[in-house]
């Protein structure tokens, strides 16, 4: 039976504040709508000291309207996007953003409020060389 410290871990359901932080992109999965639209799930780890290990969820979608958030995430994550390109999930998968998450409030199945993070629709932006707070042994991914 594993031995455990507790006491300094978030609470579930605790949300992640209202802010920007360094992240790595850890999982992509593909997928789509149920109108067929192609969509990928992304979870992001956090780098950021204060709040290092906790996840970051969010899709994007390649429908029309979406693509210039598809745009921004790869221009983000440092992908050139001058010229056509086949889009796969690895070419995402490990690279760093600044992501900016925010708190919604939505109803869930049985009709009651709720809170929850998600990222802004503009909520990626680059990180400059040497920022990611990385390098960090003691986080496993």
């Amino acid at each position: 039976m594993p031995k455990i410290d507790l006491s300094n871990i978030q609470e579930a359901g605790d949300l992640l504040p209202p802010g920007t932080y360094d992240a790595r992109l850890t999982e992509v999965k593909e997928g789509s709508t149920p109108n067929g639209i192609e969509m990928w799930r992304l979870t992001w780890t956090v780098l950021n000291e204060t709040h290092r290990g906790r996840l970051v969820f969010d899709r994007i979608f390649f429908s029309e309207a979406a693509l210039p958030r598809v745009k921004l995430l790869y221009i983000a994550v440092g992908i050139d996007t001058s010229k056509e390109m086949e889009l796969t999930s690895n070419n995402l998968l490990d690279k760093y953003a600044m992501v900016t998450v925010e708190v919604q409030e939505y109803k869930d199945n049985e009709g009651r409020k709720m809170e929850g993070n998600k990222v802004a629709w503009a909520g990626y932006s680059a990180l400059e060389p040497g920022d990611v707070e990385e390098e960090k042994e003691d986080v496993d991914f």
